[in-house]
């Protein structure tokens, strides 16, 4: 099997360098160039760098590198573990997913992912998600090591192990220069290790916390997981932003280049209307090019919440979120389907069978999560070519900002 700095994955050995190369080029691999490339980025406050803002220890859940765009590096799905239902009827192959640790989770969670691609619209993200990538070539599959460098080691002990690996050809040049800069571990530091946000993550999850069955960090099964992609470099990060047609092809043309089958497109809450405005057909055009990469069980995995809930304070990570899903051959074709799909489960409260409910005596009523709805599928054969009159001003819906 041919080894390249991407993916070892025959018959795709450079599988990795095309989608970089196609899809990463506003985003440069010099930890240097990274951090500028956010332009007015706020960068924290520490030797040589001059802070633009105080830092902040509120639930805001952003980060200090935001750009204008809210930015999601915070964790916010508590109980990712409710997912696993879903996960079982997955095939093997490429788990897609946006944001930053739930897509890290979720391809520890699942055995059946042979690679991991993480996409979002959010430098900031991307950087995130390279660093982590980095930190986990650089444990060398081993849980210990690993959680010190997250937690504990300075940007010496990065920069030397870093250095060590990449002599005994262990590590990337690209995961090395990166690790190596002062400016990328302070970063880290401030907006992960000193962050309020990451602390229910970083701890010993119990039976009734936060994370619990999910957390890589104290799982070694799911870290050897998720290790082993980072080691075997089956993991990639790209900033795209899929309402974007040519970010698009760009991907589904590497991906078919590569012969890989996409397993999962894990959207989050991304298909609410506020992220893909319905009247821009956004929705149905990218289930449309993940269906000519996706295997034909691959699963569409989504989440929400009630949203007759009001939003509170622990709007955040505290919520429950619901994960539901549609296997891709239940919505074929899904450039017809796929504007019928947004309006349904919008329109129906977000798919409310998936979601916490209160029982006439307070308590909750668990869902773990439902895979092809049959009201939603049946809406989707009544009406396969649903007309869009109406449904744009649904993303005007008041209280729809995301925590």
């Amino acid at each position: 099997m041919e080894r390249v700095w991407g993916l070892v994955s025959s018959p795709a050995p450079l599988f990795a360098e095309k989608l970089r190369g196609a899809l990463c080029s506003g985003f440069p691999h010099s930890p240097a160039a990274a951090l500028l490339a956010l332009g007015s980025c706020r960068i924290p406050a520490g030797p040589g760098l001059a802070a633009q803002r105080p830092p902040k220890r509120t639930r805001e859940y952003e980060t200090p590198l935001d750009t204008g765009i809210k930015s999601y590096v915070i964790p916010n799905e508590g109980t990712p573990a409710d997912q696993l239902p879903l996960l079982t009827h997955a095939p093997e192959g490429v788990h897609v997913a946006v944001g930053t640790e739930r897509g890290f989770i979720a391809a520890a969670l699942n055995p059946k992912a042979t690679h991991l691609l993480l996409t979002d619209a959010t430098p900031s993200v991307t950087l995130y998600n390279r660093i982590n990538i980095a930190l986990l070539k650089l444990a060398q599959g081993d849980l210990k090591t690993y959680r010190a460098l997250r937690l504990k080691s300075g940007a010496e002990e990065w920069r030397t192990r870093a250095a060590r690996l990449r002599s005994e050809g262990r590590l990337d040049p690209a995961s090395a220069e990166l690790l190596s800069s002062e400016a990328v571990w302070k970063n880290w530091k401030f907006s992960v290790r000193d962050s309020s946000g990451f602390e229910a993550f970083h701890r010993r999850p119990g039976r009734e916390d936060l994370f619990f069955r999910a957390n890589y960090l104290h799982d070694p099964k799911l870290f050897e997981r998720i290790s082993r992609l980072a080691r075997e470099d089956r993991i990639q990060a790209v900033t795209m932003n899929l309402a974007d047609d040519e970010a698009l092809r760009a991907l589904t043309h590497e991906l078919k280049n590569a012969r890989l089958k996409v397993s999962v497109v894990d959207l989050s809450n991304a298909w609410w209307p506020q992220y893909l405005d319905p009247a821009s057909g956004a929705f149905p055009r990218m289930l449309g090019a993940f269906e000519e990469v996706a295997d034909t069980k691959a699963l569409l995995l989504l989440t929400s919440w009630n949203m007759d809930q009001p939003l509170t304070a622990t709007a955040g990570i505290e919520r429950r979120w619901g994960y539901f899903g549609f296997s891709f051959d239940r919505l074929a074709p899904a450039r017809e389907k796929g504007a019928a799909l947004q309006r349904y489960l919008w329109e129906n409260n977000n798919h409310p069978p998936t979601l916490d409910e209160l029982g006439e005596d307070g308590t909750s009523l668990r869902y773990a999560g439902s895979l092809n709805d049959r009201k939603a599928l049946a809406a989707l054969k009544a009406a396969p070519r649903a007309c869009m009159e109406g449904f744009a001003g649904l993303a005007t819906r008041p209280a729809m900002s995301r925590p």
